[in-house]
């Protein structure tokens, strides 16, 4: 199963419905669209549409079509397609404009939310380090505190980032001033706390490796 990506939020409408193209007929030349290389006819998949309300109205618009009518002019999707849209909400304030109701009416809506053990296991398939994983485990509540009036709130986004930044072994107050930066104030400083004791825990291999130190 494919999976084309298609951010509406930066296509240009020509784009979406088609490059227009002069042809011959029989009367003198005529206006056609060429058919948009996003708009598959073979084979099955997901055609997802992402950053949907962030797209200016005129691509809503042709979108809109193709939802419904699951064509764009005369191309018609093919049957073993499926579409769908992604984006964030108005009181997210990430540059969303209204969706005409036409539109909305067309959409089966779904709240997606931030899962603590997807993520962790998300975070276990990416080889995160081991203090980051623990963090989330200990505070699941700051896996997800999006706050549009911060410059940086702890999100999965953010703490994937912070797992770089813990990689590249920076000293104490720079790293802290790093996440900081990523994840927020509150996070950080909570975060910052548990990373202390973390790392003054003793090895758990220490008697295995050495008994007689141990």
């Amino acid at each position: 199963m494919r999976h084309p990506h298609l951010d509406l939020g930066s296509v240009r409408r020509w784009e979406l419905g088609g490059f227009p193209i002069l042809v011959d007929g029989k009367n003198g030349k005529t206006m056609q669209r060429c058919r948009p290389g996003n708009l598959p006819q073979e084979g099955t998949g997901v055609l997802f549409l992402d950053e949907f309300p962030q797209a200016p109205l005129a691509n809503q618009n042709i979108a809109a079509q193709l939802i419904n009518e699951r064509r764009i002019g005369d191309h018609q999707l093919g049957a073993g397609w499926t579409i769908v849209c992604a984006g964030n909400d108005i009181k997210h304030r990430a540059g969303t404009n209204q969706m005409p109701s036409h539109v909305k009416d067309r959409l089966l809506h779904l709240e997606i939310e931030a899962d603590t053990n997807d993520a962790l296991d998300y975070f276990n398939s990416k080889a995160f380090t081991p203090e980051l994983i623990g963090f989330i485990r200990y505070r699941p509540e700051y896996l997800h505190k999006f706050d549009p009036d911060q410059k940086a709130s702890p999100t999965p986004r953010s703490w994937e980032r912070v797992d770089s930044v813990l990689k590249w072994k920076l000293d104490t107050l720079a790293e802290q001033q790093a996440i900081a930066g990523l994840v927020g104030a509150p996070a950080s400083a909570d975060f910052a706390g548990f990373l202390q004791v973390f790392r003054e825990l003793p090895d758990p291999d220490a008697p295995f490796k050495t008994p007689e130190h141990a």
